[in-house]
């Protein structure tokens, strides 16, 4: 049984990269114009699009029945790692203030904006990285995303360690 005051806190954390959506989106593509042909519906795969609306539900849910818990949304996108829920300017408050009651609005729409800023840094990062002719020291692409995981898993942890 919870003590009054104490709540509970879930972290979410989500790849949100873009070469990884991007190719699932072009394989998407290539599917629905198949399907199209033949009359039949899309069946996937899932597109970035759907993964936020996916996690949009789950926040309004989550808000909606459980009201005196917390959630945290942490992303990565190729091996930059950002918390895109709360922001980074509301980080203090959210864990002074534990009366705080969930918004399944704010929780949406600084997952949008947290995502979009956080995949532009990530291609415009890549897009460097790709121009730059130097190799020299530079990580390979699936080492860079598994380090970034790693380090969202970690703030994952600190972040609950600190709630």
């Amino acid at each position: 049984m919870k003590r009054l005051g104490e709540r509970s806190l879930t972290v979410l954390v989500v790849d949100v990269s873009p070469v990884t959506w991007g190719k699932r989106d072009l394989l998407r593509t290539a599917s629905d114009k198949a399907r199209s042909a033949k009359g039949k519906p899309s069946v996937g795969p899932a597109n970035l699009d759907d993964l936020l609306s996916a996690i949009q539900a789950f926040s309004s849910a989550f808000s909606s029945l459980e009201r005196d818990s917390a959630l945290i949304l942490v992303a990565v996108a190729g091996s930059e790692v950002a918390v895109v829920h709360p922001r980074k300017d509301e980080m203090e408050n959210f864990f002074a203030n534990p009366e705080t009651i969930l918004d399944s609005r704010k929780i949406q729409s600084d997952l949008v904006g947290g995502v979009a800023e956080l995949v532009s840094r990530a291609a415009s990062k890549q897009s460097f990285n790709s121009s730059d002719n130097t190799t020299s020291n530079q990580p390979q692409p699936l080492s860079a995303s598994l380090a970034a995981m790693a380090s969202a898993f970690s703030i994952s942890l600190c972040l609950i360690i600190g709630f």
